[in-house]
């Protein structure tokens, strides 16, 4: 990249071109690192790296808090293409200082954040503060491209506006990467889009997201997999991650509370408490408290938020909008559901083909069940279910929220599909009274939910080795929970 396309990025009374040359050592090693104690020494560093000088096996510390002074910045490395790219290949270590201010605007610019491209790199300790950016495909706070790198103990907070695809408040795209301890605080707008997530627009490829945590909001319009924490993972694992992050999707195509879309992954341990509200006509939307669509295997996993969707079509989940063939085990929801199209209290629909299965295991859900149509696909736990050439297996699940009245007591279309020793609270006071039991569905009011007795005698794990369930007379409404997860539920249901 020519000086001279350099020079455009730099406001004089801020970034002192005198001070350019980095301090301290030679590089070599973490003793002896690079030390960038101004701005103008952040802009050689992006300079050398878009003119290819990648620092593989070179060591750069923050000494100091920088103040970017609003001025536009341009990332370091980019990647444009297989062939037109230049990465950044060394450690940073921010030492938990911060740079801030951070302002690029560059709407078609590919691969932005303070850092455009990373390849077998590590960033580390570093926060990024009150940055604006307006970016292409690839936008992140700290990192626009992340490839077979480390991302570790990294904070941002500030706002991106995309109209392109893998935008993230930490990372937009993540290949082969590592995310962890990472927390951001970022207001996402975007449009036309693909992949928006509060922390990691997509993950893919062996990607792994640990102990992190995604805040703020995000807004999208005619966007698809959008998420608290990651918009879409695929081929990755994530595992110990928070989501508090308001998401509103209009025109919208998989969205979460956690994550739009979880593919062929892993994903446990993990809470989203976001409230989640989408609006759509389109027969694949598909909107979940914690994940809009999966295939994959979710286990011990919370969501705690109000799902709203409005326009016919799709579906709408407590917990999960849309599974097929994947498995989810020993987690719930606890947020209220409304909507349109198949709507449940923890999953929207359930669907298997081509011999698989899909399983619903050791799950509940208590919030209320609200359908707005006439002829709603909606029940207390699942909306709809089909199957063609496999099968779907719910087993020792129940539903305990209020029902409205369009809404099945359990499910709807009990006969395409495998219900096993399931129950759903049905109250002699005439709410919940709506009826879809037998076929390994029965009912109980309040205080036979109370009683542990109905449920060893369907064989759920109480005392066994497996000691999946467990009573706690902390917890009002007495009724079955959850024994992995018991120090969240008290938090959560008995705020």
């Amino acid at each position: 990249m020519p000086d001279s396309t350099y020079e455009k990025w730099i406001v004089p009374n801020v970034l002192d071109l005198r001070v350019v040359e980095f301090s301290g050592g030679d590089g070599l090693s973490p003793g002896s690192a690079y030390v960038i104690a101004h701005p103008a020494q952040m802009l050689k560093l992006s300079q050398n790296v878009c003119n290819g000088i990648s620092y593989a096996g070179f060591y750069f510390k923050l000494a100091n808090d920088i103040d970017m002074g609003g001025a536009q910045w341009h990332p370091i490395g980019y990647c444009t293409g297989p062939f037109d790219k230049r990465e950044f290949c060394g450690t940073f270590d921010g030492y938990g200082n911060t740079i801030s201010n951070l302002c690029i605007s560059e709407p078609t610019h590919k691969s932005s954040g303070l850092f455009g491209y990373i390849e077998y790199a590590t960033i580390k300790n570093l926060y990024v503060r009150n940055f604006i950016i307006t970016g292409g495909s690839s936008v992140g706070g700290v990192i626009g491209y992340s490839d077979s790198s480390t991302v570790m103990g990294c904070f941002s907070e500030g706002k991106i506006n995309s109209e392109a695809h893998h935008i993230g408040g930490i990372v937009g795209l993540s290949c082969n990467s590592t995310i962890t301890n990472c927390i951001s605080v970022v207001s996402i707008t975007s449009k036309e889009s693909k992949c928006v997530g509060g922390l990691c627009g997509y993950a893919y490829s062996g990607s792994k997201i640990k102990t992190c945590e995604a805040g703020g909001e995000l807004a999208t319009s005619n966007s698809s997999d959008v998420g608290g924490v990651i918009g879409s993972a695929k081929d990755s694992f994530l595992e110990d991650c928070y989501s508090f992050v308001k998401v509103t999707a209009k025109g919208c195509g998989c969205v979460g509370g956690f994550s739009g879309t979880v593919r062929n992954s892993e994903l446990i341990s993990s809470r989203s408490k976001g409230w989640v509200n989408a609006t759509s006509e389109e027969t694949d939307c598909f909107v979940g408290g914690f994940a809009g669509f999966t295939n994959s295997k979710l286990s011990a996993c919370i969501s705690s938020g109000s799902v709203t969707k409005s326009g016919n079509g799709g579906a709408i989940g407590g917990f999960i909008g849309y599974i097929v063939r994947g498995s989810i085990f020993t987690s719930y929801s606890v947020g209220d559901v409304s909507g349109e199209g198949a709507v449940g209290g923890f999953a929207g629909s359930a669907k298997c083909t081509d011999g698989s299965v899909a399983i619903i295991e050791n799950c509940y859900c208590i919030g209320s069940v609200t359908s707005f149509e006439e002829d709603s696909v909606a029940g207390g736990f699942v909306g709809n279910m089909s199957r063609e050439g496999g099968n779907v297996v719910i087993s020792k699940c129940y539903s305990y929220g209020r029902l409205s009245l369009r809404v099945n007591g359990f499910a709807p279309k009990v006969s395409k599909g495998s219900i096993i020793d399931c129950l759903w609270r049905r109250d002699e006071d005439g709410v919940n009274q709506n009826n879809s039991d037998g076929r390994g569905i029965i009912y109980l009011s309040s205080d036979g939910f109370a009683n542990e007795d109905k449920f060893i005698e369907l064989g759920w794990s109480f005392f066994d080795a497996d000691n999946v369930w467990y009573y706690d007379p902390e917890i009002s409404p007495v009724r079955p929970h959850l024994n992995g997860l018991m120090v969240l539920q008290k938090q959560i249901e008995t705020q």
